[in-house]
C-alpha cells in the first residue's frame, strides 16, 4: 500500500472536491500512471517503492534505514535485503517524468479544491519565487550543476536553481522548472505560465514584471502585482488617482528581450501605481511601491491590494518548510535526474501534508494559515507507525486531524527574528584548496 492509502481514512471526509485530489495517490490510480514501469510483483514493485521513497523524504532518513521501516510497516516483505543496491536501482528506473507529473497533478487539484471564500475578490492568486537547492559533489552534479563561479575549484557544490508556482490559498505548490546558474528567473518563470489560466492573478516580487512579461500575461487574461524592482516609476511621470495611487502610462522599450518579437507588443500599457509605508512599530518606516494591472479601484481598493501583497511572504515560509523542516535544502543523490526525482517526491509529500492541513481546516472552520506544517508531518509520520499496531485505523485518522486543529499557530502579525543561533557548533576550519591538495598536506605534516 502507498503512502496515502495508509491513512484511507481521510478519503472518506464529506468535502466536496478534496477527494480529486486524494485519488491520485490511490492505488489504481499509481498503476496506470506509471504504465511505462516494470509491473512485474518484485519486492521493490512500484508501489512499495514510492510509499517508501516518500516517508524516507518525509523523515529524511538514509536508504538503509528506509527499508528497514518499509519492513517493519509491512510495506516490504520480511526478507527484503538491508542493503540499499536493489533500492537505489529501483528508484533509478522511475521515470523522472512521470514523478514530476504526479506532483503537478497534486498541486492543481489542490488550488481547484479551495473553497471560494478564499479567493482574492473570486480569483485564484498565484505566487512566482525562486530558490536555490545544493546537491552533493559529484563530477555528474558539477557537470549539469556547477557550483557558484565565485568559489575555488574542489570547495564549492554544486547548486540546483528551482523556480516554483504556488497557489496562495490552499499553499500548494502547483509548478517548478529547475536551471544552472544565473539569471534564471525570467527564463523559467515564463515556462511555468503553461500552470495558469484566464483570471488568474500573479503575485511576486521586484524582479518580475518586465514590460514584456506583462503584455503576454494579459494576453492570457491574467493580470499581475508586481513590487518596482528594476522598473523605477518617476513622480512626474505619474497621473495622480486617489491618495498613494497613480496610473503610469508604461511605453515600450526598444528592447523588450530576445524572447519576444517586438511587434507583437503594444505599445503602451497602463499600470496602476500603490505607494504606502511598511515597517514594525518602534522602526523606521520604509516607502514601498508596486503596480498592478488591475485597474478597477472599486473592485480591487488599496488596501485588498496591499494586504494581498504582504502575503507574498507566504511563498518563503513555504520554502523553509520544503528546506529546514522537510530536510531538502541538501539533496542526497549522486546524479542530476535522481536529485531532480528526490526533489519532485519532496515536492509531492508537501502537497500531501497540505492536503490533509486543507481537509483539516474545512472541517473544524479553522484558517489553514493558522495550522501548524511541522506540527502535521510529525503527527502523520507517527501516525504511520501507529497503523502497523492499532486495531482501530479510523479512530487513529479521527486523532489525527484533531490533534493537527488543536497544534494552532497564535496570530503574531509582524512577528520577525533575526537569523542567528545561540548554540556553537564545532568550529572545524574551512575547506580552502582542494580534498586531494589538503591530503598531500597532512601527509607532509604526519611524515615530519
Amino acid at each position: 500500500m502507498i503512502f496515502y492509502n495508509k491513512i484511507n481514512q481521510i478519503s472518506k471526509f464529506k468535502t466536496q472536491k478534496l477527494p480529486d485530489v486524494l485519488s491520485l495517490l490511490d492505488e489504481d490510480m499509481i498503476l496506470s500512471s506509471f504504465t511505462t514501469v516494470d509491473q512485474r510483483q518484485r519486492k521493490y514493485h512500484i508501489l512499495p517503492l514510492l510509499h517508501v521513497f516518500m516517508m524516507q523524504v518525509a523523515c529524511q532518513e538514509p536508504c538503509r534505514q528506509a527499508i528497514f521501516r518499509g519492513k517493519c510497516e509491512g510495506t516490504l516483505p520480511p526478507d527484503t535485503s538491508i542493503k540499499t543496491a536493489a533500492y537505489c536501482n529501483a528508484r533509478n528506473r522511475l521515470p523522472e517524468d512521470k514523478v514530476k507529473g504526479l506532483f503537478i497533478a497534486t498541486g492543481e487539484a489542490l488550488w481547484k479544491a479551495a473553497r471560494e471564500q478564499w479567493l482574492f475578490c473570486d480569483r485564484h492568486v498565484k505566487v512566482v519565487d525562486a530558490t536555490d537547492f545544493t546537491l552533493p559533489d559529484t563530477c555528474e552534479n558539477q557537470a549539469e550543476y556547477p557550483q557558484p563561479s565565485g568559489q575555488k575549484a574542489g570547495c564549492g557544490f554544486p547548486k540546483m536553481n528551482v523556480s516554483v508556482l504556488m497557489d496562495l490559498e490552499s499553499g500548494a505548490f502547483i509548478d517548478a522548472e529547475t536551471v544552472a546558474g544565473t539569471g534564471y528567473e525570467h527564463p523559467l518563470f515564463r515556462r511555468l505560465w503553461r500552470s495558469l489560466i484566464g483570471g488568474d492573478i500573479v503575485l511576486g516580487d521586484g524582479l518580475y514584471g518586465s514590460f514584456a512579461e506583462i503584455a503576454e500575461l494579459l494576453k492570457m487574461g491574467v493580470d499581475g502585482l508586481f513590487r518596482d524592482g528594476t522598473k523605477k516609476f518617476k513622480d512626474e511621470d505619474l497621473t495622480p488617482l486617489d491618495d498613494g495611487e497613480w496610473l503610469y502610462v508604461w511605453h515600450r522599450p526598444s528592447l523588450p528581450g530576445k524572447w519576444v518579437s517586438i511587434e507583437k507588443l503594444p505599445e503602451t500599457i497602463t499600470v496602476r501605481v500603490i505607494r504606502f509605508e511598511a515597517g514594525l512599530k518602534g522602526f523606521r518606516k520604509k516607502q514601498v511601491t508596486m503596480y498592478t494591472t488591475l485597474m478597477d479601484t472599486e473592485k480591487y481598493p488599496r488596501e485588498k491590494l496591499i494586504n494581498l501583497y504582504y502575503r507574498r511572504w507566504e511563498i518563503e515560509l513555504a520554502f523553509k518548510n520544503i528546506k529546514t523542516t522537510m530536510g531538502l535544502k541538501t539533496l542526497r543523490c549522486k546524479s542530476p535526474s535522481a536529485c531532480r526525482k528526490e526533489l519532485w517526491i519532496g515536492l509531492l509529500v508537501y502537497n500531501f501534508i497540505r492536503t490533509i492541513m486543507l481537509d483539516a481546516s474545512i472541517r473544524h472552520k479553522i484558517s489553514v494559515l493558522r495550522l501548524s506544517f511541522a506540527g502535521t508531518i510529525q503527527k502523520l509520520v507517527e501516525t504511520c507507525h501507529a497503523f502497523a499496531f492499532i486495531q482501530n485505523p479510523e479512530f487513529a485518522c479521527e486523532m489525527l486531524i484533531r490533534s493537527i486543529v488543536d497544534d494552532v499557530v497564535p496570530l503574531r502579525p509582524g512577528r520577525f527574528e533575526p537569523r542567528k543561533v545561540k548554540r556553537r557548533n564545532n568550529k572545524y576550519s574551512y575547506l580552502t584548496e582542494t580534498r586531494e591538495l589538503e591530503r598531500k598536506e597532512l601527509m607532509k605534516w604526519l611524515d615530519a
